[in-house]
């Protein structure tokens, strides 16, 4: 008995939750899962660093017509504070009023996170190429469906650009945030998008060919 279960490997609690939510949509009706659903299943895949399944929840929420709110947006843009080497989030209490001035600078108080099971787990760290893939995506997801990202979104996926060094990433999100009229952002993110920027075409400027550097700094400073 014992010895012939040694090494058998059970789905990730990513991968039963995954599994339920396939059974939950497969339902319909009152059991088809809501926005609420998909937010926190987002976000125990991307604590548990399951990337792709992260992905899958993103693609079943589009597929469901379900509207992402300021939540899901949230969940994205955390992913940035998830990757190798980026300072810990501080911890609810320690930034509470800093949040709360932020979110009425956006226009509203910011609903707190439901527990959920797949939180129980320590959060995986992300490498930040990784990171950048992921979140590059999912803004490719919402601009396929035509919908609408939080500002903050495009910065988690800026800087990773420029933790990685991918100048031509950096250049095409800089493209995307303008093309979509991402401006909505807080004046803090706004200040943070700006120094993202400033530092990717500096890097474009020593690394990219004359001309897309300079496609780079139009870009930014239009």
């Amino acid at each position: 008995g014992g010895r012939g279960q040694q090494g058998f490997k059970g789905p990730s609690a990513p991968e039963v939750a995954i599994a339920i939510l396939r059974t939950m949509n497969a339902e319909g009706g009152s059991a088809a899962p809501n926005t609420l659903t998909y937010n926190e299943l987002l976000d125990g895949c991307l604590a548990h660093g399951a990337v792709e399944l992260a992905v899958e929840v993103v693609e079943g929420m589009m597929e469901a017509s379900l509207t992402p709110n300021r939540r899901t947006s949230q969940i994205l843009a955390s992913t940035a504070s998830r990757a190798v080497g980026a300072p810990p989030t501080p911890r609810r209490g320690a930034t509470k009023r800093r949040r709360g001035s932020e979110a009425a600078a956006e226009g509203g108080e910011a609903p707190p996170s439901p527990p959920h099971p797949l939180s129980a787990a320590p959060a995986a760290r992300l490498s930040p190429p990784t990171v950048l893939s992921f979140l590059v995506r999912v803004i490719s997801l919402f601009e396929g469906r035509r919908r609408r990202l939080g500002g903050a979104v495009y910065l988690a996926a800026m800087e990773a650009a420029r933790q990685v060094g991918d100048v031509a990433a950096g250049r095409e999100l800089m493209e995307a945030r303008l093309d979509r009229h991402v401006f909505h952002m807080s004046n803090v993110h706004e200040v943070q998008a700006e120094a993202v920027e400033e530092e990717l075409v500096r890097a474009g400027w020593g690394r990219a060919a004359g001309h897309e550097a300079s496609v780079i700094k139009e870009v930014s400073t239009s």
